[in-house]
């Protein structure tokens, strides 16, 4: 299989192997042809996620209207749902706390979805799923991040019309995982960027002020660094919790999620939903950003203005990263002073 993807495998799903010895047995009861059909569809449905099947689209639409949402289980509440996805017309739904076991896959069985899903592998809860419309091409992305069963999480690549790929991630953090999970986690989203465009979501239980990125915890902390190494912007901006954001949508380029809106929950669940659309390569709105004047700086005002400070008293302790995390904010203090910027822009192009 092209580039070593492999779909839906170990802890990502139920294995093929495993699907093809319960539709066996599933046959073997009934022996008609309508076991060999779902045998078949399946079978497709397999090649598809692994890039093997060609669809009748081989791209995003000129918008994607994605829809995220954490369930608190999904068993009672694929009526509802699938009612959502006909009203909405979405491309892609993840969801979050699916709370389905080994064997449910047929729970999220809706008519024109692919279902990719990993399931708990201990314990009740838990869960992630993502639903794609099977006009769309999607890969399975087992080679970012996080193959351990204690880590909840699920990446596709999917391609734009012109060809552009971007990821798409789905990511529950139960709030009793310890810190190596939340840093694994970290890790897998971070690969993610460094390949190109990428869109996460998912339920993270972190608790920071979004609106002035103050963490409150050492995680947290973590969280924030790789959102600003990574030039990834967080977009939710109202609670989807109670009083608190810890449902989160994340996007490494500029202009790329639209129209965000954050609705009612599903049913009885105690997180709100919130759908969006990724705008996609036909339909590109090129944002203003701001590039660095590095001929024009002030490199000997900048040079004395890290001379001053006693780097051996503000370095004084602490960890590594928390020692690299204050050069970094001290340097970037003075090349904001000494260094200036302007802005480049573009104009939105239709095609």
């Amino acid at each position: 299989m092209a580039g070593g993807w492999e779909p839906i495998q170990g802890d990502r799903g139920k294995q093929k192997g495993d699907k093809n010895k319960r539709h066996k047995k599933e046959m073997s009861k009934s022996g008609g042809q309508r076991d060999q059909r779902q045998e078949s569809k399946r079978a497709t449905e397999y090649k598809r996620a692994a890039g093997g099947v060609k669809t009748k689209n081989h791209g995003l639409k000129t918008r994607m209207k994605k829809h995220y949402l954490n369930a608190r289980s999904i068993r009672n509440k694929v009526n509802e749902l699938t009612a959502q996805i006909i009203t909405n017309g979405y491309d892609l739904v993840a969801i979050t706390e699916t709370w389905l076991q080994g064997g449910q896959d047929w729970e999220l069985n809706i008519q024109g979805y692919l279902t990719i899903q990993k399931d708990r592998q201990e314990g009740k809860g838990g869960g992630v799923a993502l639903l794609i419309k099977d006009d769309i091409r999607a890969v399975v992305r087992d080679d970012i991040g996080y193959n351990e069963q204690n880590v909840e999480s699920l990446w596709v690549e999917i391609k734009d019309s012109k060809g552009k790929k971007s990821l798409v991630g789905v990511v529950y953090r139960s709030p009793n995982n310890n810190f190596t999970v939340g840093r694994v986690i970290i890790k897998g989203i971070m690969e993610a960027c460094e390949k190109g465009t990428a869109v996460v979501m998912g339920d993270f239980n972190l608790h920071i002020d979004w609106s002035n990125q103050i963490a409150r915890g050492s995680l947290e902390e973590k969280f924030i660094e790789c959102i600003r190494d990574c030039f990834l912007e967080q977009y939710v901006t109202e609670p989807t919790r109670e009083q608190a954001i810890l449902d989160l949508i994340l996007c490494n380029e500029t202009g790329k999620i639209n129209d965000l809106l954050v609705k009612d929950p599903l049913g009885m669940s105690d997180h709100n939903m919130v759908e969006f659309v990724i705008q996609s390569e036909d339909e590109e709105v090129v944002s203003e950003t701001s590039v660095l004047c590095l001929n024009k700086g002030d490199y000997s005002g900048m040079r004395a203005e890290l001379a001053k400070i006693d780097w051996k008293q503000r370095l004084n302790g602490g960890t590594i990263e928390e020692q690299w995390r204050t050069f970094k904010e001290l340097f970037h203090s003075a090349q904001q002073k000494y260094i200036p910027v302007k802005k480049k822009g573009g104009k939105r192009r239709d095609n």
